[in-house]
C-alpha cells in the first residue's frame, strides 16, 4: 500500500520539526500553531506513525524521545502533488490545469508562465544528455 501525503497534523508536525529543529512529542504540540491544539496523546501517536512511515527519526535522551524530520520541505512537496495528482485527477497534470481554467483560477498571463517553465524544464535535461 503506497504511503500518501502527510494530513493536516503531520503536515504541521514536520513544520514545527523543520522550523523549530528535533523536539519530543510534548515539545512538538507546544509549537504546533493554532488555537486548538491536539491532546498529547495524538501527537504522540501521530509521530509514530510518521516514524514507521520513514518521515522522522527519533533518538532517547535521557527519558524522552527527540523526533527529527527525516524527509525535506521538497520531497513532501513532490510526494503530496503526486498524491493530489494520483487521487483527484487521474495522474493527469493536464487535467488538474483544465480543472483550473475552466474554474477561472488561473488568467492568460499565469498560463503563459506555466508554458514558459514547462519548456524550460523539458529543454534543461536534453542540455544535460549532450
Amino acid at each position: 500500500m503506497p504511503v500518501h501525503a502527510p494530513g493536516r497534523l503531520e503536515l504541521a508536525l514536520l513544520e514545527v520539526l523543520w522550523r523549530d529543529g528535533p523536539a519530543t512529542a510534548q515539545q512538538a504540540r507546544e509549537r504546533l500553531h493554532g488555537r486548538k491544539k491536539p491532546t498529547s496523546s495524538t501527537v504522540l501517536t501521530v509521530l509514530r506513525r510518521m516514524e514507521a512511515k520513514g518521515w522522522l527519526t527519533r533518538e532517547k535522551v535521557s527519558r524522552s524521545h527527540v523526533y527529527l524530520a527525516a524527509v525535506d520541505r521538497d520531497s513532501i512537496r513532490r510526494r503530496t502533488l503526486k498524491d493530489l495528482l494520483a487521487r483527484l485527477f487521474d495522474d493527469s497534470p493536464e487535467e488538474l490545469v483544465a480543472q483550473l481554467v475552466s474554474d477561472r483560477r488561473l488568467t492568460a498571463k499565469e498560463l503563459e508562465r506555466i508554458e514558459a517553465l514547462l519548456a524550460t524544464r523539458r529543454e534543461a535535461p536534453a542540455k544535460n544528455r549532450s
